[in-house]
């Protein structure tokens, strides 16, 4: 385990989730984001880096931000099909529909 990676918090933070501790998935949630916004900072061309920050989003309930993040990214990016199918597709109201993932945010 990498404390420098988002991985671990979200690991941490389901973690949290499980043992009952919603504050603590929360504080372990904001560091995951803090840290896939650096990556996204440190090459904005980087549509990984970037659509990185939504799982995070997601699991502090910040669907909006998530949503606006993904729309941005396509904006910046019209000619990428992966962003265009996940758009089309809906994935991330699949995600937000997804029972697991709202076991696991927090508000």
């Amino acid at each position: 385990l990498d404390p420098t990676k988002p991985d671990y918090w979200y690991a941490l933070g389901r973690t949290r989730v499980l043992l009952g501790d919603k504050s603590g998935a929360k504080k372990a949630y904001k560091r995951e984001l803090e840290l896939c916004e650096a990556d996204a900072k440190k090459d904005v061309k980087d549509i990984g880096a970037q659509l990185s920050q939504v799982r995070p989003l997601v699991l502090l309930n910040r669907a909006d931000d998530a949503r606006k993040l993904i729309e941005k990214t396509a904006r910046a990016n019209p000619t990428n099909a992966e962003l265009k199918q996940l758009i089309d597709r809906k994935e991330l109201d699949a995600l937000l529909a997804d029972p697991k993932i709202q076991e696991a945010m927090v508000k």
